[in-house]
């Protein structure tokens, strides 16, 4: 067993490191600087608009790796793969969500990406999702609405269980209805034949809603957040 006093050390050290992380995250951004100067450089608003956008992109990283770092610490440092979160792959997904949390003003792709990079990085991940298939599950949610996301979690609980398209619309709510166009669209939905035959998930969309109930059964997805 692990000391309660090993056991914070190590836990202070993973914090550095995923601030530390963070920081070469911010110089990575930095390349960009020579875009930010020809917005600057647009009269009348450039100026305007860059302070605007680096003070949103900053507010959104910090919580970001405060909301982070609480998560990590209530995961605990014993059920942390310490090697496997400084391979290069785990950097890279680290980084992409960064990038996706720090581009979308939604708090609720924040605390689901951020699930992600909590179980990625613990010791009983789950083998079967690769991080490339992570990462495409990134850039999915990162192209939905919040609408949409909520629209496929009910959908992963059954909501729409043996419901046609049409039979969605008629329920009486229209955003409700745009959402699911949304995940039409982007393939994570489909449906199986004319008419009015049940929606069903795509391959893409069974494997994102599976990972969610991987992230649910390990208690690693904050559900009322979605």
């Amino acid at each position: 067993m692990m000391n309660k006093d090993k056991k914070q050390s190590k836990i202070n050290n993973l914090l550095a490191g995923v601030r530390g992380l963070a920081e070469k995250y911010k110089v990575q951004e930095q390349v960009a600087g020579a875009f930010k100067g020809l917005i600057a450089s647009v009269p009348c608003i450039g100026s305007p608009l860059i302070g605007a956008w680096e003070g949103y992109h900053s507010a959104r990283m910090k919580d970001a790796i405060n909301s982070l770092s609480e998560r990590v610490e209530k995961l605990g440092a014993e059920k942390i793969d310490y090697g496997y979160i400084e391979s290069e792959e785990f950097v890279d997904l680290f980084f992409k969500i960064l990038r996706a949390i720090q581009q979308s003003r939604s708090r609720k792709k924040a605390k689901l990406f951020e699930s992600f990079l909590i179980e990625s990085m613990g010791q009983d991940r789950n083998l079967q999702y690769s991080i490339e298939l992570k990462e495409i599950f990134v850039a999915t949610l990162s192209g939905l609405s919040d609408t949409a996301i909520e629209a496929l979690y009910l959908f992963s609980k059954g909501r729409f269980s043996q419901k046609g398209r049409e039979s969605v619309y008629q329920m009486g709510d229209t955003s409700q209805a745009i959402a699911v166009d949304e995940l039409f669209a982007n393939g994570i939905l489909m449906r199986e034949g004319p008419w009015n035959p049940p929606i069903v998930a795509s391959k893409l969309g069974q494997e994102l809603i599976a990972y969610l109930n991987v992230l649910a059964t390990k208690n690693r997805l904050d559900e009322k957040a979605i």
